[in-house]
């Protein structure tokens, strides 16, 4: 059974694709975060060490604006993700399902027409 067998729509496979190209070491996680976060972050103390009201506004809705927008993206993408794990989940019990009544499991790869 190949990958087009799970059933994959198209929105499925873009998104997969997408995610295969990603190369997402702890290095890259840590300035994606600590690019917008540390600015707020020192500005917001500069603010209350300066009692500067204004600047300290302006970092909490920094950081709202930014949790806010990474939330978003979150939820955006859940739905496709949780598809595609269902389907996966499901071809993987399919398998066992095979293995069990002692028929060779499906053997992933292209499928032929």
């Amino acid at each position: 059974m190949g990958m087009s067998d799970l059933g994959l729509t198209a929105e499925e496979r873009a998104y997969l694709a997408r995610a295969a190209l990603v190369r997402t070491t702890r290095r890259s996680v840590i300035g994606f975060y600590a690019g917008p976060v540390v600015p707020a972050i020192g500005f917001g103390l500069y603010g209350m060490l300066a009692s500067e009201d204004a600047a300290v506004g302006i970092a909490f809705l920094g950081l709202a604006f930014f949790s806010l927008w990474r939330v978003a993206h979150e939820v955006a993408h859940a739905r496709v993700a949780e598809s595609i794990w269902t389907k996966v989940e499901a071809y993987e019990r399919r398998c066992e399902s095979a293995q069990a009544q002692g028929a060779e499991p499906p053997v992933p790869g292209p499928r032929l027409r």
